[in-house]
């Protein structure tokens, strides 16, 4: 996690403020060391500002932000509806308040309308994006285990029957790290996504059996899919992920 840290701290550019979201004892001398070599000024978000009255929705999260128990912002709405982007909120929010500081104006209105629209403002796609209903299709590109847990916690919080697992994986992954976060109660459709670096399906299903994940490999992520679509019920969840390539042949 430092490595990678130390390469993402890279983008610290002289004199120039930097904000860091959540504190992580691994990572944080590593901002430290390097925001101070450059004379940028540092911030970590979650020193600053908290989240609390947090209602989750299918399509949006809605969530009040606060400073020092001061209410700043009440009744956001995000639609970008995966529980991880409470993280990402203050973040984002902590560099408004940095770049107006710095000159900017950023109206209180402005930030109310683009967080509603995140998606149709840029396109993104593929972060806790319901596909269908009936049976319930969702997609996250979370492909680490710290994705993966927050793939899990918003699985936890979503109501189905039973739960269908459509995984793919690419070689260069922590592959062991995130099988073994896996739910062992879920049905597994391994798949191989369209690129050199994929592993290959049923060299996935053969790993996550050590694992104890039982289920059947299949050659292509669409091939996956639709077995899923075919043994799912309606009142179930089926999941596609473990990699941002699996999401991208679906959506």
């Amino acid at each position: 996690m430092a490595e990678i840290a130390f390469e993402k701290a890279g983008i610290i550019k002289p004199n120039t403020p930097v904000i860091i979201g959540e504190r992580q004892p691994e990572t944080d001398p590593v901002f430290i060391k390097k925001a101070k070599e450059q004379k940028a000024p540092l911030v970590f978000a979650e020193d600053l500002l908290q989240t609390s009255n947090i209602i989750k929705k299918s399509n949006f999260l809605q969530v009040d932000i606060y400073q020092q128990k001061e209410t700043l912002l009440k009744n956001l709405k995000l639609d970008l509806s995966g529980s991880y982007q409470l993280k990402n909120i203050i973040t984002v929010l902590e560099t408004v308040e940095s770049l107006r500081k710095n000159g900017y104006h950023i109206p209180e209105d402005a930030i109310y309308q683009a967080l509603k629209n995140v998606k149709k403002l840029t396109g993104l796609q593929g972060r806790w994006q319901t596909l269908a209903k009936a049976p319930l299709i969702i997609c996250d590109t979370g492909h680490n285990k710290a994705g993966i847990n927050e793939v899990l916690h918003n699985i936890e919080q979503t109501k189905y029957q039973t739960l269908h697992m459509v995984i793919g994986m690419v070689k260069d992954k922590d592959i062991n790290g995130v099988l073994q976060l896996l739910p062992k109660n879920a049905h597994y459709y391994f798949c191989t996504p369209q690129l050199e670096r994929a592993l290959p399906s049923k060299e996935l299903a053969e790993q996550a059996a050590l694992y104890h994940l039982k289920g059947s490999a299949y050659a292509t992520v669409a091939a996956a899919l639709n077995a899923a679509k075919e043994k799912a019920k309606k009142e179930d969840l089926i999941f596609v992920g473990g990699s941002t390539f699996v999401v991208a042949e679906i959506i």
